[in-house]
């Protein structure tokens, strides 16, 4: 009885604010759509995800083929009851196409709990962060008009949609329709650092089978590149002349270890790459940063912005719930203000999307409110 009726109270706190942003969302206001949310699982049967017959030769049994998990944020018609953050972690427990049991339920829970990006911080804190309502809501209906694709690749430490659900949700509220999938490795559920042209194929598989996707504009595709997932992103553009824009976020392409990954890769043809390309940092210029990459790409126009004090996690939505628990003190310095560091950079990306997508800087999604974004950046410098 006690869990129902809490189940009842969290039901009506929900529809209360239904037409409220999401506590996630800080100082953010939502574009002219509400936000629908909506998972497809697809094989993609060219490339096997398990071996056709096992060691001692006998034929395996079951579906063979890679599984992709596709998340899915789209502009709806109207808002309907929100999503929790707890609806988000439970994806990470059906990549694999398994069934979402109370079992998987709470191991993924308890997964996002005892994150090393959360150390310190008192479990009964992030329990409530688990009941919040986001910004989007589950299998909504879609809106009238066609919305460009922007494909999010993730990092292999950073993968379920509540990595990155506030920049997600923040771009289809704007009119955008945002497409993530697991980073997983060829045949393992981790993408190594080795792999990025496997994530690449996955991105390539998921525009496909977006192709007839409801209120989708064909004519507009854009890719972001979250750590190692900059570097798949990278490789798709190179090789895909309907890609409009590139945006990197804190991504392995301007540290020594990541150029080494995809200059040795075969797609690697930096003169292919002729999109504008938005690379957000806070990497300190030390021995291990390389920027050959960009300056190899001498037919892309980069725009560089750096922010101060931040973590690569940072540069997820992770950023955004740090500043909504009690942190532990930093032995040195201040805290850093994640918030404000993580409102910046959604701004920065939407404003950036919507001048290449749009040739429109002047729109909702980048007026006045791209002001905020000036309190937490170090200049911009362009190529």
């Amino acid at each position: 009885m006690r869990t129902s009726s809490i189940s009842l109270l969290t039901l009506l706190f929900l529809t209360n604010i239904l037409a409220a942003d999401s506590p996630f969302w800080g100082n953010l206001k939502s574009g002219r759509y509400p936000v629908g949310f909506q998972i497809l699982q697809e094989y993609d049967h060219g490339r096997p995800f398990h071996r056709k017959k096992d060691y001692e030769g006998n034929l395996n049994s079951g579906e063979r083929g890679r599984p992709l998990q596709i998340n899915i944020w789209y502009p709806a018609k109207a808002p309907q009851i929100p999503m929790t953050l707890a609806d988000y972690v439970h994806v990470s427990a059906t990549e694999d196409f398994s069934a979402l049991t109370e079992e998987a339920k709470l191991k993924s829970e308890k997964g996002f709990l005892q994150g090393r990006w959360f150390q310190g911080v008192p479990e009964e804190k992030l329990k409530e962060l688990l009941v919040k309502p986001t910004g989007a809501s589950k299998d909504s209906a879609h809106a009238e008009g066609r919305f460009p694709l922007i494909l999010l690749a993730n990092s292999s430490s950073l993968s379920s949609p509540f990595s990155h659900f506030v920049l997600a949700e923040y771009l289809a509220s704007s009119g955008y329709i945002v497409a993530s999938t697991p980073a997983r490795g060829a045949q393992s559920p981790a993408l190594s650092s080795r792999e990025s042209s496997v994530q690449m194929q996955d991105l390539q598989f998921v525009i496909g089978s977006l192709h007839d996707y409801p209120s989708l504009d064909r004519d507009k595709l854009a890719l972001i590149g979250f750590g190692l997932g900059g570097l798949s992103t990278a490789l798709l553009a190179m090789h895909n002349t309907d890609v409009d824009a590139m945006v990197s976020l804190d991504s392995f392409l301007t540290n020594r270890f990541g150029y080494s990954l995809i200059f040795q890769n075969s797609f690697y043809k930096p003169n292919q790459l002729t999109v504008p390309v938005l690379h957000i940092t806070a990497q300190e210029s030390n021995e291990d940063t390389d920027y050959a990459f960009f300056k190899a790409t001498r037919f892309a126009p980069v725009q560089y912005v750096k922010l101060k004090g931040l973590t690569p996690a940072d540069f997820s939505s992770i950023g955004m719930l740090k500043s909504m628990i009690p942190l532990p003190a930093p032995k040195e310095g201040k805290l850093t203000d994640t918030k404000l560091a993580y409102e910046t950079i959604v701004l920065y990306v939407d404003h950036f999307l919507n001048a290449n997508l749009h040739q429109n800087v002047t729109s909702q999604s980048s007026d006045s409110r791209a002001a905020h974004a000036q309190k937490a950046l170090v200049p911009i410098g362009e190529k």
